[in-house]
């Protein structure tokens, strides 16, 4: 893990060395150039590092599936390789990105995306809190979505951060 995190690090200097800004006094503003290459390095050592800790968190944790948190383990690891495909997605573009595209509106365009992807990947957390709460109370029982359990409670995130809270209609027997 070392020799990935001071492959980051080295990315990290070489960008702030090579990628520069310069002032357009005629225009009175400034003009940001990102270094092609850093670009897509250090963005390439970040989906090094994120498959690296994926693959060890699914490692180290694949002894708890057959315990009594089953279920539990498995909506977390269920919600790490989703947002580890998420995010080695968008680094994958932002390499593409950084190598082929030379317009700096774009360039910015491309970390705007990274950026927004990040934070929404963040905010997921609040999707997943309700789905590692049913896996836990209803531990060996099927707990790979939300709100699946008829006449509860359920609630859901929606985008925006609100949650909405209903009632799931209890099924009648025939």
């Amino acid at each position: 893990m070392g020799v990935i995190l001071a492959h980051r690090i080295f990315w990290s200097i070489w960008d702030v060395v090579k990628s520069q800004g310069t002032w357009n006094e005629a225009t009175d503003s400034c003009s940001y150039t990102q270094f092609p290459l850093t670009g897509a390095g250090y963005n390439a050592a970040d989906i090094i590092s994120d498959v690296f800790c994926t693959l060890t968190a699914l490692a180290f944790n694949y002894q708890h599936l057959s315990s009594n948190l089953g279920e539990t383990f498995k909506v977390i690891i269920q919600e790490n390789i989703l947002r580890s495909v998420i995010i080695v997605a968008v680094n994958s573009f932002e390499v593409y990105a950084a190598m082929n595209w030379t317009d700096p509106f774009l360039t910015l365009f491309a970390f705007l995306i990274q950026n927004y992807v990040y934070a929404r990947c963040l905010n997921a957390e609040l999707f997943w809190i309700e789905a590692r709460k049913n896996a836990t109370n209803n531990n060996g029982t099927t707990a790979s979505h939300i709100g699946s359990h008829a006449g509860t409670a359920t609630g859901s995130y929606v985008p925006g951060g609100t949650t909405v809270t209903s009632t799931a209609p209890k099924k009648e027997a025939n």
